[in-house]
């Protein structure tokens, strides 16, 4: 195991920035996740750091090492794609052995190895199999024990689960999490599924446009996010964003008819803002924000209710079943201390 380190890391396709300055500290053990939409970099950083990319600017370490100048193979990592990238002519016993041969492994070693990587997968009885003979997740986690098999100090996982069904990658996630408390092998995992990052992961790493936006435990970017991108892709549904601007009080922010007074905050009087309310917490109420109900969704023991308003669209998860109908006016109270305020121009956190 090994600490992790990115020192101002620049990648570029020709004009085209990739990766812009990326600075970032993975301790001994961790489980970081990259997440963003598709074209974020986080993917290039990846390759960046597994040496299949050259670095244009900046320094990768793998504990006290810089292995810029190292090839993938020397850098001590083992990386697990999301097509599982297995030989079809080999079973899974060779699949798994494969890395250990090449490496000089003798026979007895690879055969300790294999087979313990094999009992904690439980893939055992599977070894003599054919890939084309496996289920979609017993692939990905002989993909996942041929990395186990090599020992590595890092292990990078690129979106793995991105070819599994909604119900298989449930199951893969919880797997995976569990592997990881038993090993404690620094880890990188990389997916554009925002829920994913936040059940698996100790700290996300939010990217966008090839820069880091944010990093925190999952727990600090739902609550504290950063500027309108954080917030508007950590959550679902998503947080609410609407035009507002601050009140002459400093300490309240007039959105459409409505003011909105935010404890325990002040801004400059008449500073163009948005308001931000996650869906979980607005309520229906007398004081608020009014609007006109679109859509209503039941989903179990929730309704999500999205409606129109003069600062834009928005939607509330309500806990209560009401009868609403689309036409419906309502009103909708945001809760005191669940509101986030950003600056207008920059998206700045207020």
């Amino acid at each position: 195991m090994a600490e992790l380190r990115i020192e101002g890391v620049h990648k570029h396709f020709g004009d085209t920035r990739a990766i812009s300055g990326v600075d970032l500290s993975v301790g001994d053990g961790e489980f970081c996740v990259l997440v963003g939409p598709s074209g974020c970099g986080k993917s290039t950083l990846l390759r960046l750091i597994a040496g299949l990319e050259e670095i244009s600017q900046g320094h990768v370490w793998i504990g006290s090492r810089d292995v810029n100048d190292l090839a993938p193979k020397e850098r001590d990592i083992a990386m697990v794609f999301g097509n599982s990238a297995l030989y079809p002519h080999m079973k899974v016993f060779a699949n798994m052995a494969f890395g250990l041969g090449l490496a000089g492994a003798d026979r007895a070693e690879i055969d300790a190895r294999v087979g313990d990587a094999a009992r904690v997968l439980d893939l055992s009885q599977l070894l003599e199999r054919l890939p084309r003979q496996l289920s979609g997740g017993h692939r990905q986690q002989v993909a996942i024990g041929r990395a186990i098999v090599r020992k590595p100090q890092v292990f990078l996982f690129d979106d793995p689960l991105s070819s599994l069904d909604a119900k298989l990658r449930a199951r893969m996630r919880v797997e995976i999490r569990e592997l990881h408390r038993r090993l404690k092998t620094t880890s990188i995992y990389v997916t554009s599924d925002q829920a994913e990052a936040m059940t698996m992961a100790d700290r996300i790493v939010v990217m966008h446009g090839g820069i880091v936006e944010q990093t925190g435990s999952p727990r600090d970017l739902y609550d504290r996010p950063a500027n309108t991108f954080v917030a508007g892709y950590i959550g679902s549904p998503a947080m609410n964003q609407l035009r507002a601007r601050v009140g002459i009080d400093g300490a309240s922010v007039d959105i459409a008819e409505a003011t909105i007074p935010v404890p325990d905050w002040h801004a400059p009087p008449g500073t163009e803002a948005v308001l931000g309310v996650r869906p979980e917490h607005l309520a229906l109420g007398d004081d608020g924000i009014r609007v006109q109900v679109s859509l209503v969704e039941a989903i179990g023991a929730d309704t999500l209710v999205s409606c129109e308003s003069a600062a834009g669209p928005l939607v509330a998860r309500l806990r209560e079943r009401r009868a609403l109908r689309p036409g419906d006016r309502i009103t909708l109270a945001p809760r005191p201390r669940a509101m986030h305020v950003f600056d207008a121009d920059s998206g700045k956190r207020i």
